[in-house]
C-alpha cells in the first residue's frame, strides 16, 4: 500500500499522555480527524493529476486504515490505496508510477504535495479535536492552541519575562447556564488572555483571534491596556467564553 503518512506534533503527543485512561480511545478520534484531512486532500490532488480515461477506481480505492498501534507503542492512521485491483494489478504500483513517473511518462506528484499542503489544517484539526475532549477545560484548550505560535504562554503571570512578546491566561469564571432535571447540562467557562510585546502586536493579535474563531470560542471583549514604561511593555487583553457539554459518567 502507497502510504502518506505525517507525524504528530510533541506538544499534541504530551496533551494525550496526560489523559489517563481516555488516552487510547481519544488518541483513535484525534487521528481519525486528521487523517481525513489529509485523505481529502490526496484525493484532491490525484484527481487533478489523472486523465480523462481515468476509470475512477485508484481515487474509488483510496482510504484510511483504523488506528493501529506499532511495535514502538505509536499509535498510527495511514492514507493508502486498498488493493488489490479488478484486474488483479496493484493500486500502489500505478500510484507509485503517477508520483515519481517511468520512462517516457513523466511524473505527476500528487503524494508529497498533499503532506506538505495538508500538514497545518490536519494539526489544526487534531488540535481543535483533543481541545474538545480534554477535560472540558478552557485553559488547556487555550494553552494548547496557542502553543502552535511558538510564544511563551503563561498562566497567571510571567514569572521572568525572557521574550519581546509572550501570553498570560487568566481564567475569569465558571457558570451553568443551563440544567435539566435539577443537573447541569453545560459549562460555560470564561478566560483573559493578555499579549505583553515590546513591539508591534497586531498581527500576534489578529493569529489569536483567528485561532480563537475557528475553534468555536466567543469572543467577549478586546482591549488595549496601555504602555508600561516600566517594562516597556504593550498590553492587550481579548476576553473569550466557551460552553462545554456536561458528559454523564461527571456525576
Amino acid at each position: 500500500m502507497a502510504k502518506c503518512i505525517c507525524k504528530m506534533p510533541e506538544d499534541l503527543l504530551k496533551k494525550l499522555s496526560r489523559l489517563g485512561n481516555k488516552m487510547d480511545s481519544i488518541t483513535e478520534e484525534v487521528l481519525q480527524v486528521g487523517g481525513e484531512v489529509v485523505l481529502d486532500k490526496v484525493k484532491s490532488n490525484l484527481e487533478g493529476v489523472l486523465s480523462g480515461e481515468s476509470t475512477g477506481e485508484l481515487v474509488s480505492s483510496l482510504g484510511l486504515s483504523k488506528v493501529l498501534v506499532g511495535k514502538d507503542g505509536n499509535a498510527n492512521i495511514k492514507v493508502g490505496f486498498a488493493e488489490p485491483r479488478r484486474d488483479g494489478k496493484s493500486n500502489a504500483m500505478i500510484a507509485n508510477i503517477i508520483e515519481y513517473g517511468k520512462a517516457g511518462q513523466p511524473a505527476k506528484p500528487f503524494l508529497k504535495p498533499a503532506k506538505t499542503s495538508s500538514k497545518k489544517p490536519c494539526i489544526d484539526a487534531m488540535t481543535k479535536k483533543l481541545g474538545n475532549k480534554e477535560g472540558m477545560n478552557i485553559l488547556a484548550q487555550v494553552n494548547l492552541l496557542l502553543s502552535r505560535l511558538s510564544i511563551p504562554v503563561e498562566t497567571g503571570s510571567m514569572k521572568q519575562a525572557t521574550s519581546d512578546k509572550y501570553i498570560v491566561l487568566v481564567p475569569l469564571a465558571d457558570s451553568y447556564p443551563v440544567s435539566a432535571d435539577n443537573l447541569p447540562i453545560a459549562d460555560v467557562q470564561e478566560l483573559r488572555i493578555t499579549i505583553f510585546s515590546k513591539e508591534n502586536y497586531i498581527k500576534l493579535k489578529n493569529q489569536i483571534i483567528s485561532i480563537l474563531l475557528s475553534n468555536d470560542f466567543c469572543i467577549t471583549e478586546r482591549k488595549y491596556n496601555g504602555y508600561d514604561a516600566d517594562t516597556g511593555y504593550y498590553q492587550y487583553t481579548i476576553d473569550v467564553a466557551k460552553n462545554y457539554e456536561i458528559e454523564e459518567d461527571i456525576y
